[in-house]
């Protein structure tokens, strides 16, 4: 269905779920999750994210890769990021995201 709305909306997706670039699937998972929204005019993916900066001794904990639910793996380089859930405030979500990127 949300395939169909894509293309009804002239949304090009026949690279989606190709290389680094997530499926429709995923964006309908991120969408009942409430990990984000579809904004209509003009057609955007909205989402809130909080990005956690651990230090400790002049070192930088950093996010080097990312096992998407269909196993694939992402190359990232960055801080680790979780999407905002509705009604999350940024602390909420910092502790979220430690939990489940270093499985505590």
């Amino acid at each position: 269905m949300l395939a169909f709305w894509l293309h009804a909306h002239e949304i090009d997706i026949v690279h989606w779920g190709q290389a680094n670039a997530k499926t429709v699937d995923d964006l309908w998972q991120e969408l009942m999750l409430g990990e984000c929204r579809l904004q209509e005019c003009p057609i955007m993916r909205l989402v809130d994210v909080t990005n956690v900066l651990v230090q400790q001794n002049g070192l930088l904990l950093r996010e080097v890769g990312q096992e998407l639910r269909n196993g694939r793996v992402r190359h990232r380089d960055s801080l680790p990021a979780e999407k905002m859930l509705p009604g999350e405030d940024a602390l909420t979500t910092a502790r979220r995201c430690l939990s489940e990127e270093l499985n505590l």
